[in-house]
């Protein structure tokens, strides 16, 4: 856990690009004065607000069972692993939001504002997960059974592209969600409509 740091995301791929860093390594910040999210976005949450960390994982699975979707995190692949960003919303209220759709869980009523115990649960599960998947798991169906996505209409939002809408009505077996017209939408933001 560091104080300060521009991003953790970067600082995790320096480590990488030294060959510093192993498959598990993670760095966590109370504030990160540079964080950056989707499309070049960047992340801005409060001091102590927001459970920020990255971690790098170097999978032995086979480079295409890697294309996988994972609501709203940055992945950025270095090398021979996958540098995972994550930011969660903790305690921000109303005004500290980044944008009018988002949330915290104060605001959703959690009891458990604990970062370092949110940080140290999500770990254990993920140490978990990721165990099982590279021992071959599939988790595809799990990931359609649960998905708020599926069924609803959406507009697809693509750096460099106009924006699409369509029927969400697929996930492919590498993790594209898939629009009744039969685009596939392997990277961009994701936007349900009413």
């Amino acid at each position: 856990m560091v104080d300060l740091t521009a991003s953790t995301q970067s600082d995790l791929a320096a480590l990488v690009n030294s060959s510093v860093a192993k498959s598990g390594e993670v760095i966590a910040a109370e504030f990160q004065s540079a964080g950056r999210g989707r499309l070049d976005r960047s992340f801005e949450a409060p001091p102590e607000s927001a459970l920020l960390f990255s971690l790098f994982l170097k999978p032995k699975r086979a480079r295409s069972d890697w294309n996988r979707k994972v609501a709203g995190l940055l992945a950025q692949q270095i090398g021979d692993g996958v540098i995972v960003g994550i930011g969660l919303n903790v305690a921000m209220n109303e005004i500290e939001l980044p944008v009018p759709t988002a949330t915290s869980l104060a605001l959703a009523g959690s009891n458990n504002l604990n970062r370092n115990t949110l940080l140290i649960d999500f770990l254990n599960r993920l140490e978990s997960i990721y165990a099982e998947w590279e021992s071959g798991a599939d988790f595809l169906e799990k990931y359609r059974q649960i998905s708020s996505t599926l069924g609803r209409r959406v507009c697809v939002e693509v750096l460099g592209r106009d924006p699409i809408e369509g029927e969400a009505v697929a996930i492919s077996a590498q993790g594209a969600l898939i629009l009744r017209d039969g685009f596939e939408v392997n990277v961009g933001d994701v936007v349900h409509l009413r």
